[in-house]
């Protein structure tokens, strides 16, 4: 490991820190924050996965050759996020129709229904790796960007992101991008809404939820069982019996 490298850590401790005490604040005046009971485990969880997040940027930042231009493009930005977007959703459409490969990944992510701030980061580990890859790394090899755009990129991620997971009615500021309640809708309904930016591809493939789908039904249990009557016997039967008695 280099001095460079080295030198990130501090760093990557001290915006760990901030964005989960600012998360931690955003969760703990949601209001479905006592309807979770958060414990320990959880926040572990959180902490881990923040640690994975910005070590892999420190690692990018460090090895990654960006490009040299100065003022921020537009398009390279859009084309990210487009990237980005088409990988995402078939990879998370994947998952879902697997059901091996969303036990293994996608499980944790989906244990609640009342979303909270915090639950960007409440996913498996290898979960996280995967999309952390998807995210950070994959795109890389389409767009070209700068730093000042990559970095700008992935702070608009968190922050859609941590709008989608808080059941906010109003609209995100950035046009285009899904809101709220359409990612609120695939974790409560499910069977759909797998874009992370845009509807693009939930469209165009049908798997948009639409906003009269039911919600999924609770396994029925069985009534139970009423103890079996005796038959009433034959009346020429009794009759018989009657008068053997007499």
């Amino acid at each position: 490991m280099t001095t460079m490298h080295l030198h990130y850590w501090p760093i990557i401790i001290f915006v760990s820190l901030c964005i989960f005490l600012k998360l931690n604040e955003l969760t703990k005046k949601h209001r479905n924050y006592k309807k979770r009971k958060l414990d320990h485990s959880y926040y572990t969880n959180v902490v881990i996965n923040l640690f994975i997040s910005l070590g892999l940027f420190a690692l990018i930042s460090c090895n990654y050759g960006f490009s040299n231009h100065l003022t921020p493009k537009l398009q390279n930005i859009i084309f990210y996020f487009m990237t980005t977007d088409a990988l995402y959703y078939w990879i998370h459409r994947a998952i879902h129709k697997t059901p091996a490969l969303k036990q293994f990944f996608h499980f944790t992510h989906h244990e609640a229904f009342h979303l909270v701030p915090m639950d960007v980061y409440y996913i498996s580990h290898q979960e996280h790796i995967l999309y952390l890859m998807i995210i950070f790394t994959l795109p890389l090899l389409f767009v070209h960007p700068n730093f000042m755009e990559y970095v700008a990129i992935l702070l608009i991620s968190l922050w859609h992101a941590c709008y989608t997971h808080s059941e906010i009615k109003d609209n995100f500021p950035i046009p285009l991008f899904i809101n709220s309640k359409y990612h609120k809708k695939h974790h409560k309904i499910g069977g759909g809404n797998y874009s992370i930016f845009f509807n693009i591809w939930d469209e165009y493939m049908g798997s948009n939820i639409k906003s009269n789908t039911p919600p999924p039904q609770q396994p029925q249990q069985p009534p139970p069982q009423q103890p079996q009557q005796p038959q009433p016997k034959n009346k020429k039967q009794t009759k018989i019996k009657k008068q053997k008695k007499q």
